[in-house]
């Protein structure tokens, strides 16, 4: 374990060097950096030194077949990570200098960085290591392997971007979670650790996330982001504790956005195939509600009604995945509900419907903060029993319902938070 007095230095040189310090542990600057852009992250300032990612923001490709980039509700999940490489054989902590030896970047793809490099400890003794970094999907993986003599205590440590606000939740001892602790501001991660004699050391309220590790060990971190709105925290939290102790197998893949508690939205009713369907469903904001009406559902958390003054063209999307053929849904913002109409052929269908916030900026068309849902849609054959629960409200008894998410109360201030959110992104 590292000692007060090291977590007291690497604070210190943290806080002097302000947000996105540059990563002294590994000597001289890099020679290459690029951004990767996944599907639903994008990874910012990948170094070729296989250490450092300066930065990470939710930003959606094509959301749900839209052919619209949507940028989501959190960013900022680092400062620096890897932060630090360091070893120390009880005569004080040295650097690692690591020399890039390949940079394979891959947007969309699987991005593979390695470098090597040693830190001299001194009267012959020298530990060396070989630092892998992988980013595909919401995933980052760095494996180190190291040789030298087993006196040596080694260490990573890496900065996030929730800095005093940073929350933790250490799962088990060699998984963890952690969060901003004002909603749908930074990105909620999940941590897994690989590799004999690996522990986290962490503390609320300190955004220094250290791992301990001994020399002549293969060690593996495995890190993954959520994005989230700002009524889906608790639920968010939820998913990636339970997600933490499989990072390793399921390494890769994409973490999609959870549906919103931010609206409740009606159940379409059951119908009969080759029947035509004519359906109003109401969209209601349960999260806030300064005032009846659109402006207190859609707008309110999507356009911010105290910004229109200073922005001409705002506008809310509304965007759908997964309706059958025949049917058309389409969104009425003066009465804020949707419209459903048209024939289809029997079957339960998912129908992924979302809306999000677009505004012009600098000349650009800025979109971000997407509200997902999911709508059950059942169309009945002739001989097709019609499930009373499933009709009534397009969740079969025999389904869990998805749940409406606790945690109202945190919203209190969130829509002021997301309002400085938008601000911060334009400066």
């Amino acid at each position: 374990m590292k000692s007060p007095v090291r977590r007291f230095v690497a604070a210190s040189t943290a806080c002097a060097l302000g947000l996105g310090g540059v990563l002294l542990a590994v000597g001289p600057a890099s020679a290459d950096s690029s951004d990767i852009s996944n599907e639903a992250i994008y990874w910012l300032g990948v170094e070729d030194n296989a250490l450092e990612i300066r930065d990470a923001i939710a930003r959606y490709q094509d959301l749900l077949g839209s052919g619209y980039d949507v940028d989501g509700w959190t960013g900022d999940a680092f400062d620096s990570f890897i932060y630090s490489f360091e070893a120390d054989d009880g005569g004080g902590p040295e650097d690692f200098v690591m020399t890039p030896v390949s940079f394979d970047i891959q947007d969309g793809g699987v991005s593979t960085i390695v470098a090597e490099g040693e830190a001299d400890l001194g009267d012959g003794n020298v530990v060396s290591a070989t630092v892998t970094l992988t980013v595909q999907g919401s995933y980052a993986r760095w494996t180190v392997e190291t040789a030298g003599p087993d006196t040596a205590a080694l260490w990573i440590s890496g900065e996030l971007g929730s800095d005093s606000g940073t929350e933790y939740n250490v799962v088990s001892p060699t998984t963890l979670v952690s969060s901003d602790e004002a909603p749908g501001w930074d990105p909620i991660i999940g941590y897994q650790l690989l590799g004999d004699g690996a522990s986290f050391d962490v503390v609320d309220g300190d955004d220094m996330v250290y791992v301990d590790f001994p020399v002549g060990s293969t060690m593996t971190l495995v890190m993954a982001l959520q994005d989230y709105d700002p009524c889906a925290r608790d639920a968010a939290l939820a998913a990636m504790a339970a997600r933490v102790a499989s990072l390793s197998s399921t390494f890769g893949e994409t973490i999609p956005l959870l549906d919103t508690a931010c609206l409740a939205i009606d159940a379409p009713v059951a119908f009969a195939a080759g029947t035509p369907t004519d359906q109003t469903l109401s969209v209601e904001d349960i999260s806030v509600s300064p005032e009846p009406g659109p402006d207190s559902a859609l707008v309110y958390w999507l356009g911010y009604p105290y910004f229109e003054t200073r922005f001409e063209g705002e506008e809310i999307f509304f965007i759908s995945e997964g309706l059958p053929a025949g049917l058309t849904l389409d969104f009425d913002p003066d009465s804020v509900t949707l419209h459903l109409t048209g024939t289809a052929a029997a079957g339960t269908y998912p129908v992924r419907i979302g809306f999000f916030h677009s505004e012009p900026y600098d000349g650009e068309d800025y979109r971000h903060n997407p509200l997902l849902s999911t709508l059950s849609l059942v169309v009945t054959g002739d001989d097709e029993a019609v499930d009373p629960e499933l009709a009534a409200t397009g969740v079969s008894d025999a389904t869990p319902a998805v749940a409406m998410f606790g945690g109202l109360l945190l919203l209190v201030g969130a829509a002021a938070l997301g309002g400085l959110r938008v601000a911060s992104r334009r400066r």
